[in-house]
């Protein structure tokens, strides 16, 4: 049985961003993608437009590439992305039959539920001293530099990456087995 991942993202800039992606150094991506805007959580392509303000607590982005494993695979996937034309905003990895919140009450619980094979969630979840870190990517390089992110309690989800014009993007990503 696979599952289904996708990793979203969006594109600033005035023109046409393309972007080549890497997955296991076999190319799943070779294409341009229009930037786009955000007007009442509807993504709109538009030229011009810049990057929100972090720290931003909305999911962004749509779908940049997809990929699928076998639902008990764990382990690293190394990922590898070229920009030209414009800035890229790498935001959420997603994978079903991985972790959710659960939304079934008006207060959603901080608890996480398995997600099944119709809803994408996290694909990674560390806990450290009691605390959920969610950020699956680890060993990130932006143009051959070591990203350092420091963790603290209060910032524990995925971090998003400006990978700016002409740059070059590699990290792991770090991937559980999925719950059944």
């Amino acid at each position: 049985m696979n599952r289904l991942f996708k990793q979203l993202g969006e594109t600033y800039g005035t023109d046409a961003v393309n972007i080549q992606v890497w997955l296991d150094g076999i190319e799943v991506r070779n294409s341009i993608m229009l930037p786009a805007q955000w007007i009442n959580g509807v993504e709109i392509p538009s030229s011009g437009c810049t990057i929100p303000n972090f720290p931003d607590y909305c999911r962004h982005g749509t779908e940049i590439f997809t990929w699928a494993k076998s639902i008990d695979f764990a382990g690293k996937i190394k990922l590898e992305i070229v920009v030209t034309g414009g800035t890229l905003l790498l935001t959420d990895t997603l994978g079903t039959y991985g972790r959710t919140r659960d939304f079934s009450s008006a207060m959603p619980s901080q608890t996480l539920i398995p997600s099944g094979p119709d809803i994408f969630g996290l694909v990674y979840a560390e806990v450290v001293g009691g605390v959920t870190y969610k950020d699956p990517f680890s060993e990130v390089h932006i143009n051959s530099v070591l990203e350092k992110i420091e963790r603290t309690n209060d910032v524990t989800g995925q971090w998003y990456r400006v990978l700016p014009e002409n740059s070059t993007f590699s990290c792991n990503i770090n991937v559980q087995p999925g719950i059944m």
